[in-house]
């Protein structure tokens, strides 16, 4: 789930710099940041930096209204942080490529996922402050890049697993049972 959003994003930017910019020879990557030098990435860089719980929209209820005797967890919503850098030999290019990036998000902020239209990314700029940038690239042990950070907002991550009633009840006693030891041992 959680790279099948990263690959969306990846090919909405590689048809924007394809059909809006004519530029079929940048390289959109998937790839960590590395310090190693001996094979330097080139083009645009997507790197997940961080992953988040979004738990003020987290739903409570386990129960399953549609089944009506079986239980799974809700869903879980998180929120991407999603690094993205260009390099280049020529700093500019860097620069333009970065320029292009930031034009793409900015004409459309919703990404279809997986090429499903009624399911879509929410792609939002983040505010890093400049000390928050400087400690990331020294934290990613990497020369400073032209960058820019989006957050990738509530991907639902939901296990097909389904919990029985009968395995909730004997967790139950099982819970029940053991907290009465522990205040008789007290």
């Amino acid at each position: 789930m959680i790279l099948s959003s990263i690959h969306s994003l990846q090919r909405y930017l590689k048809s924007y710099f394809t059909d809006t910019l004519h530029q079929d020879d940048t390289q959109i990557k998937v790839s960590s940041l590395s310090k190693d030098e001996t094979e330097p990435l080139e083009g645009i860089i997507i790197t997940l930096v961080h992953i988040e719980e979004e738990s003020s929209v987290k739903p409570q209820s386990a129960y399953d209204p549609v089944a009506k005797k079986e239980y799974k967890n809700p869903a879980l919503l998180i929120n991407l942080y999603v690094l993205i850098s260009a390099q280049d030999k020529d700093y500019e290019t860097a620069v333009k490529n970065i320029s292009s990036v930031i034009k793409a998000f900015q004409a459309n902020s919703t990404i279809a996922f997986d090429g499903d239209k009624d399911n879509q990314l929410r792609v939002e700029l983040y505010k890093a402050s400049l000390e928050q940038n400087l400690n990331l690239w020294q934290t990613l042990g990497c020369k400073i890049m032209p960058s820019v950070m989006y957050k990738i907002k509530m991907i639902e991550i939901q296990n097909s697993t389904e919990i029985g009633v009968h395995e909730i009840l004997n967790r139950d006693i099982t819970y029940r049972k053991m907290g009465k030891q522990n205040i008789e041992e007290e």
